[in-house]
């Protein structure tokens, strides 16, 4: 078992179609201290609720301690 941690940037982006047929895509990123990128994701995923219109983009490692 490992105590160490790590901080995760985690780039995404929220996509929406509105009733007229229109896009409306939102980029936003979140830095998360977890133990491995999955667990960045999930993170991630947990906070929008599992919403359909969450798209991770990239996990990137800033730091480790």
């Amino acid at each position: 078992m490992s105590n160490w941690k790590i901080d995760f940037e985690v780039k995404f982006s929220l996509q929406f179609k509105h009733i007229n047929g229109r896009i409306e895509q939102k980029h936003n990123s979140l830095i998360v201290e977890a133990v491995n990128e999955e667990e960045a994701k999930k993170i991630v995923i947990h906070l929008y609720e599992d919403s359909a219109f969450l798209k991770i983009d990239y996990v990137k490692k800033l730091w480790e301690y």
